[in-house]
């Protein structure tokens, strides 16, 4: 909620019924202390996957579709999220 939102401490402290928002801060390093060591080092980044295990895991459908040969790997990037600032001159 904290980033996909952009909630104050403040708000969420209230909104789980938080005594002080500094608690959300201490709850907040406590979840991100124990998802680095696993959930990053194992979904995150480029050394969580071999070559081979990409391979394994890419459909022959992509690369029938692009034309690509077998031994081919597609990658595919979303920048769905990804915070871009706009300068204020350009109106759209």
């Amino acid at each position: 909620m904290k980033l996909r939102l952009n909630m104050s401490h403040r708000v969420l402290a209230f909104l789980f019924r938080l005594p002080h928002q500094s608690y959300v801060s201490k709850i907040i390093q406590k979840i991100l202390s124990g998802l680095l060591p696993v959930f990053v080092k194992d979904n995150i980044g480029f050394d969580h996957i071999s070559r081979e295990g990409l391979r394994e895991h890419m459909r022959a459908f992509y690369n029938n579709v692009l034309g690509l040969p077998q031994e081919s790997i597609v990658l595919i990037l979303d920048g769905t999220y990804l915070f871009v600032e706009v300068i204020e001159m350009f109106v759209y």
